[in-house]
């Protein structure tokens, strides 16, 4: 069977750019330096025929409890915001096994250097990025806006920091914190007049951050005269695939888009 068919283009070819290595980070009484990597995902501009248009930044910060993290993991879901007009970067931050606190923000800040002076020749729009990250990452993404700012910040299921997940009448804690725990400032003690815009997502059944962190940003950010959203996902628990349904997507691209 033959057939013929037109298509007209309603989105773009993206292309993943693996492990771009946008700075170094010291171990061991700086006998070592260790490079800091990033990955990005955004609209084909190789050949004659592809738009060289700049598409707007969406810095990513994955989870890992501050002791463990892998930049790549979350990219598969991501791609859907790559489709939809953003250059995606997902970007690798040193974690308390061997660094303490403020490296990681540290990393962050150089980063966003890293992309601003290369932001050009990449097309991607470095005035006005949105930081975006879940978990740990998501306590990153809102320390970052708070103190650096962006022009605006998603938040999967966020702590308020490491120490506060300590039950304070039982002493438990359900993860086990990292080096330097108490290093971590507490997010409602950042955030102020000019935190950007916020989006918060997170389920009612997470049993590794409970929903009322979640409910203490939210309602700090509003305090300090800041916009907030806050998006309680019901039955859901941490990382649940319920945060990465179409209709939860669409939520999000909304809150980019405005």
């Amino acid at each position: 069977m033959v057939e013929r068919i037109k298509i007209e283009p309603d989105e773009d070819v993206i292309l993943l750019t693996t492990d771009v290595v946008y700075g170094y980070r010291t171990e061991f009484c700086g006998a070592q330096y260790l490079p800091l990597k990033l990955s990005l995902m955004r609209p084909r501009i190789h050949f004659s025929y592809d738009e060289k248009k700049t598409v707007p930044a969406l810095l990513f910060l994955c989870g890992g409890g501050w002791s463990e993290t892998d930049h790549n993991a979350w990219l598969p879901e991501l791609s859907w915001f790559a489709k939809r007009g953003y250059a995606v970067v997902s970007v690798q931050y040193p974690v308390t096994a061997a660094t303490r606190f403020p490296e990681s923000l540290e990393a962050v800040k150089k980063a966003v250097s890293y992309l601003k002076a290369n932001g050009e020749a990449l097309h991607i729009d470095m005035g006005h990025p949105v930081v975006m990250g879940e978990s740990a990452g998501a306590y990153l993404a809102l320390l970052y806006a708070a103190r650096e700012g962006a022009a605006g910040a998603v938040a999967f299921y966020p702590p308020v920091s490491p120490t506060a997940l300590v039950d304070q009448e039982t002493g438990e804690c359900v993860l086990e914190l990292p080096c330097g725990a108490d290093r971590f400032p507490s997010l409602l003690g950042e955030i102020g007049e000019g935190m950007p815009p916020v989006m918060i997502l997170h389920g009612t059944a997470d049993s590794l951050v409970p929903y009322s962190h979640g409910e203490r940003i939210y309602e700090r950010i509003l305090e300090a005269g800041g916009r907030a959203e806050l998006l309680l996902i019901e039955g859901a628990d941490h990382a649940e695939r319920n945060f990465f349904q179409e209709a939860v997507k669409e939520r999000i691209l909304r809150f980019l888009n405005r």
